[in-house]
């Protein structure tokens, strides 16, 4: 007889009631695990102490001066306006329609109100609205239809005012020039360097040892931090930032151990957290910075310590001295690391890098930059929308204008006004009795700004994109041009170098922010973004092709 035995559930049985066996841990052979403790080296003492309580002296020197990429040195207030507002707004660009009719709107309700509205009429015929920018524009239309023959160029009349008064009331003036200037805010310099398609500018202020010149090589827009800039340590670049003392600071601090999610827990009976297992990190033998990441968090991560340091934005910060409290009732000066290791290659952490050497190395000052920025700003949708992109097939790259800002100062979608006179207006099908018919150039999506590569007049070594245009295959042969603000159509000729495009391509982006600044006055500016692209793409533009007659 053959008999089978099953489970269906395995559990464990306590055998008493009593949990104290379970809770004490007991090691059934205490020295085995003794002799494993030696070892490994763990009952070696290191006569080790925590810290109780620290004491640092800082010093803080306030940014005085910035320099733009196009421009000469100005005297430069933290507390006024946010760094990123000097270096991201644009310059004063072609007003839109809209601006030019908002104006006019102001001007009609100022002149009703002081009983000059028959001067309207006089003002508009001498200032008449400009001829459409972009002829394709639809809202241009639908905006003239609505301001009517009437309406003037409310901007234009403004610069006239500043000249010549045309006999109105000297308050009428001031007001409406007032309101005209906060509407075009003045600008002391350009920071978007277009052939490089980034932002480039320069800050400083003096210290103990001389004035310290930080420089933005290549910032992107976005989020401006400390990182972003580098010493400039060349004599020619220098701010002229005016000598004053810097405020020094001393603080008794208690200081907090540094947790990370997955810390090992310290308690015998606490369990860490699920979301993060360590021991499950994989990296190969090039990953420095994972097994880095991984080493600090199992080995070294409850060995450090952090304390609040109060400092205020805009300014450059030092630490003077550093004494630190133990629980043996010991003061310990801590040194720079660079100092302590007395190393040819030093470790550093939130060091300024100087510009002309390798990050993390340099005659760099100790000092860390606290960027006078918007913790956040709120940003609408992009009014301007540019990829660039290469296509191996055509020998090109190809600006391709998804978005503009239309003259209502709205977003225009390109791709979407394009496809919509297809449909409205397609192309003729003339059937030809031919079996192949010749065709000179295939056609190409308006919206996409061709990009030729030429060598540069200045270098002849360097080869740049510059822009070009096609001509429309409806008959008139227009050259089709760019609309929008980035690839700037009044510029001619206008390129960038043709390294800025990779093959993965770029995406460039005008964005509209606003943010608060530490006293609540808003700053309302367009900021440009680069992203990287979507890949490489085909315009599909083809020459001297024959195609099949009888399709």
């Amino acid at each position: 007889m053959i008999t089978t035995t099953t489970w269906h559930r395995l559990e464990p049985r306590a055998r008493g009631t009593d949990p104290a066996a379970g809770l004490r841990a007991a090691v059934h052979d205490p020295l085995w695990l003794l002799g494993r403790q030696w070892q490994v080296g763990e009952l070696l003492g290191e006569d080790a102490a925590s810290p109780v309580a620290v004491r640092v002296e800082t010093v803080e020197h306030a940014l005085s001066r910035w320099r733009p990429a196009s421009g000469e040195p100005a005297p430069y207030d933290p507390r006024a306006v946010p760094l990123e507002v000097l270096v991201e707004r644009e310059p004063v660009t072609r007003p839109t329609l809209r601006q030019r009719l908002d104006a006019w709107t102001r001007l009609v309700e100022l002149l009703n109100a002081s009983g000059l509205g028959d001067r309207a009429a006089g003002l508009a015929a001498a200032h008449p609205l400009p001829s459409p920018r972009v002829e394709t524009d639809p809202t241009e239309g639908r905006l003239r239809l609505l301001a009517g023959d009437a309406a003037g160029d409310g901007l234009a009349v403004a610069e006239a005012l500043v000249v010549d008064p045309a006999g109105l009331p000297a308050d009428l003036v001031q007001s409406f020039l007032a309101w005209a200037r906060a509407q075009t805010p003045g600008h002391e310099g350009d920071c978007w360097v277009t052939d490089r398609l980034e932002y480039r500018f320069a800050v400083g202020g003096n210290t103990d040892a001389g004035e310290v010149v930080l420089t933005a090589p290549e910032y992107l827009g976005g989020r401006l931090d400390w990182y972003d800039l580098d010493v400039d340590t060349n004599p020619l670049n220098t701010l002229s930032s005016p000598a004053e003392a810097g405020r020094s600071t001393i603080a008794h601090l208690l200081p907090t151990r540094v947790t990370f999610p997955g810390m090992p827990a310290e308690r015998f009976w606490e369990f860490e957290d699920a979301a993060v297992d360590l021991g499950a990190v994989s990296a190969a033998a090039e990953d420095l910075g994972r097994l880095v990441t991984v080493e600090f968090a199992t080995v070294f991560g409850n060995d450090w310590w952090s304390v609040p340091v109060p400092a205020h934005f805009g300014s450059l910060v030092g630490v003077r001295s550093l004494v630190v409290r133990n629980t043996f009732g010991e003061n310990v000066l801590v040194e720079p690391t660079e100092v302590a290791a007395r190393s040819t290659a030093p470790w550093r952490m939130f060091r300024l890098t100087d510009a002309t050497l390798a990050a993390g190395s340099g005659p760099a000052p100790a000092l860390l930059l606290l960027a006078p920025v918007v913790v956040g700003a709120l940003e609408g949708d992009p009014v301007e929308d540019l990829l660039l992109l290469r296509d191996e097939m055509a020998n090109l790259a190809w600006a391709v204008e998804r978005v503009v800002e239309g003259a209502d100062g709205r977003p225009r979608d390109r791709s979407i006004e394009y496809g919509s006179r297809l449909t409205a207006a397609p192309m003729p099908d003339l059937p030809s009795p031919a079996d192949l018919v010749y065709v000179l150039q295939t056609m190409v999506p308006e919206h996409w700004i061709p990009l030729v590569p030429v060598r540069l007049p200045t270098d002849p070594a360097s080869v740049v994109l510059q822009r070009g245009s096609l001509l429309t295959q409806d008959g008139t042969a227009r050259a089709i041009t760019a609309q929008g603000v980035l690839l700037a159509p009044e510029v001619s000729p206008w390129y960038f170098h043709e390294e800025e495009v990779p093959r993965a391509g770029l995406r460039v982006q005008r964005l509209p922010s606003v943010a608060r600044w530490l006293d609540g006055t808003p700053h309302a500016w367009l900021s440009r973004r680069v992203y990287p692209g979507r890949g490489e793409g085909s315009s599909g533009l083809r020459f001297d092709i024959a195609v099949d007659g009888r399709k």
